[in-house]
């Protein structure tokens, strides 16, 4: 066996296949298509693994057995669409949340995302919600904030509650000035609801 050529097919394997790091074409809900630059979301194929696994299976004599390809990380859905029906869309432009679930639009909500004028946008991409947690402290530099509902999905960034605005800033451009650090701020009960929704692994497409 020539395990040079297995490490080299996985890794055309990987070139071929993987999404995360991948510009993304995506469908707006008001009907535009955006591409989305930044994408930690989606198959990335553990490439030295997998060649490992193929190797042993060769040796093994067992190269004939279907199996799942090693992933470094995995998609929720898999197939061409790996976002699948289920996720949510945040319109910063608009500052609108949707939430679609089996391609059916659950929920509809303005938000607040980051403070534009102190340079603390929220980043424009698609990444998985990666940790949930229910009455949660969000510490930063010069703050402390009780959130009701944390839903990260990128390093420090989330949507949460944000039970100290003022129900007229959802959906304005609040953001412009007075925005949050970069997280995705909700009212409590859209929170609510969102959290009950989701889980570990729901896409999230943030753009402008």
């Amino acid at each position: 066996l020539d395990e040079t050529k297995v490490h080299e097919y996985t890794k055309a394997l990987s070139d071929k296949y993987d999404t995360v790091g991948q510009p993304r074409t995506f469908k707006t809900t008001d009907g535009r298509e955006v591409v989305i630059e930044f994408s930690k979301y989606g198959n990335d194929l553990d490439e030295i693994k997998e060649a490992e696994k193929l190797i042993e299976a060769f040796y093994n004599d067992d190269s004939g057995r279907l199996r799942e390809p090693v992933y470094k990380l995995k998609a929720k859905n898999q197939g061409s669409d790996d976002i699948g029906g289920t996720y949510i869309e945040v319109d910063m432009t608009a500052q609108r949340l949707y939430f679609y679930k089996d391609y059916e639009l659950k929920l509809e909500s303005g938000v607040v995302t980051g403070n534009m004028r102190l340079h603390h946008d929220t980043p424009a991409m698609i990444a998985p919600i990666y940790f949930m947690q229910r009455n949660r402290v969000l510490r930063g530099d010069n703050y402390a904030s009780f959130v009701y509902y944390w839903m990260a999905f990128y390093r420090g960034y989330g949507l949460h509650d944000a039970t100290w605005r003022r129900e007229s800033e959802f959906g304005a451009d609040t953001y412009l000035r007075n925005g949050s650090h970069g997280c995705v701020n909700l009212p409590k009960a859209v929170a609510a609801e969102l959290y009950d929704y989701v889980e570990v692994g729901t896409p999230v497409i943030t753009y402008y």
